[in-house]
């Protein structure tokens, strides 16, 4: 899966980009792989807000399945990178089953 990361107030390193293929895109290929073929990059946003919380947004249109949305606050981004992944996978799994 292929990411394209923006950013505001916060700048995108390749810790970051590293951090966000393993934890989000790595894990979600499995899940995603028979739509991979058509597969549009998915857009992540990040935003490190007041107090050192960082906002993070994740969209994905996927066909057959819709798109896929999540966001999450948290103070440590490899944490908010994770509790995404895991409302995607739930997406998903919901997705699946309705179908």
């Amino acid at each position: 899966m292929h990411l394209q990361i923006t950013a505001n107030n916060f700048d995108i390193t390749k810790k970051a980009k590293s951090l966000a293929q393993a934890k989000i895109a790595d894990k979600l290929d499995h899940h995603l792989a028979p739509f991979a073929a058509n597969l549009p990059p998915a857009q992540i946003h990040i935003e490190k807000e007041r107090f050192g919380i960082y906002r993070v947004n994740f969209e994905l249109h996927v066909p057959k399945l819709g798109r896929l949305y999540a966001q999450k606050r948290h103070i440590l981004l490899r944490s908010a990178f994770i509790d995404l992944r895991q409302q995607i996978e739930k997406q998903i799994a919901r997705h699946r089953k309705n179908n």
